[in-house]
């Protein structure tokens, strides 16, 4: 469970980080959901 989570999170940073570089959006680069 731990490790799906860590990825889904890292899968959606990762394309945060490409789309929007801008991390100060409301939910914050570490709260994807």
């Amino acid at each position: 469970m731990k490790t799906g989570n860590l990825q889904i999170l890292v899968s959606w940073t990762s394309t945060k980080t490409i789309r929007s570089p801008d991390l100060s959006h409301p939910l914050g680069p570490d709260k994807p959901f």
